[in-house]
């Protein structure tokens, strides 16, 4: 017995669509692209599919209440909850603000010196602002507290990720670096330590002065605050 085939049908964009897209690539075009709105920059990453890109755009900001930070936060499953954002538009959204995050650090770690934890949380705030999730990074530095490099230790859930010292001082070695610093994040926006936050501070301490390498801080990040050990005379 013959099997029917089901095609997929793609439906043209409205005249109304096209004008709207040809009217913002013209902008972009003449005035440059500082010159779009977010409404606009969004439409221009959803630009395909079968559904109304002007539409979909507005549903998206409408979700988040025009707000850039919560709309970086979220996932792939997040955006493909709204009705016309498939897999592949969610994953350009995601992408694109992953991109924006990676720019700002690689923008600000060339030889970067660290004076104080101020100096720490500007240099990774745009790195952990945005995510739902925690995440360890460690920042290492020469004698002089010039950055060599920022590395991703570990990634976890929503309250806790795990660190092993002996990964954190390989890479340490790796680089040859004097100096370290630990930073992890709270999504629940809180920037106390907890009593794992304690163990762990003690625990990459103690292994540090084995390897003659200084533990100069271990900052706790939330979106508009942080917690700073050194700071807090804990280190």
């Amino acid at each position: 017995m013959r099997q029917k085939k089901y095609v997929m049908r793609y439906k043209r964009p409205s005249f109304k669509e096209l004008q709207l897209h040809d009217n913002i690539r013209n902008r972009m075009y003449k005035n440059g692209v500082a010159t779009l709105s977010n409404f606009e920059l969004l439409s221009i990453i959803i630009h395909t599919g079968r559904y109304d890109k002007s539409d979909l755009a507005k549903q998206i900001l409408s979700v988040v209440n025009n707000d850039l930070n919560i709309l970086a936060k979220c996932t792939v499953d997040d955006l493909m909850m709204t009705p016309g954002i498939g897999p592949t538009k969610a994953e350009r959204i995601v992408a694109t603000f992953e991109l924006c995050r990676r720019k700002s650090l690689s923008t600000i770690i060339k030889r970067k010196q660290i004076h104080n934890s101020s100096d720490i949380y500007d240099l990774l705030k745009s790195k952990l602002e945005n995510i739902d999730h925690e995440e360890c990074w460690v920042v290492y530095m020469n004698n002089q507290h010039n950055v060599l490099d920022i590395i991703l230790i570990s990634h976890g859930g929503v309250s806790e990720t795990t660190v092993d010292p002996k990964i954190i001082l390989k890479k340490a070695l790796l680089l040859l670096a004097n100096a370290i610093i630990l930073v992890h994040n709270h999504p629940s926006d809180n920037p106390q330590p907890s009593s794992n936050d304690d163990r762990i501070t003690q625990k990459v301490k103690n292994s540090c002065i084995n390897l003659d390498i200084q533990f100069t801080d271990h900052l706790i990040f939330c979106d508009n605050s942080y917690y700073s050990y050194a700071d807090e005379g804990k280190i």
